[in-house]
């Protein structure tokens, strides 16, 4: 991510402070033992982006709910099974 910021202040004078970031759906801490979407959000922050939307919204939670097979594992671990 910071190598990206940086990018976008070479070539196109970007200040990060300006910039808007938003952390898509993806697999989440409660079926993945790394914190992706943690550590994406502090890479963003430590390249100068103040302004990060993190919805934390996991897409296995949304495959476990689907298919019920852990219907409860999803809000037991902090994962948000649907969008907000």
């Amino acid at each position: 991510m910071s190598s990206t910021v940086t990018t976008m202040q070479q070539k196109f004078g970007t200040n990060p402070a300006d910039c808007t970031s938003f952390i898509s759906p993806s697999i989440g801490p409660c079926h993945y033992e790394m914190d992706i979407w943690s550590h994406l959000e502090g890479q963003l922050r430590q390249a100068g982006v103040s302004d990060v939307h993190n919805p934390r919204v996991c897409t296995a939670a949304i495959s476990t709910a689907i298919s019920l097979t852990e219907p409860n594992k999803a809000k037991r671990d902090g994962c948000s099974p649907s969008l907000p």
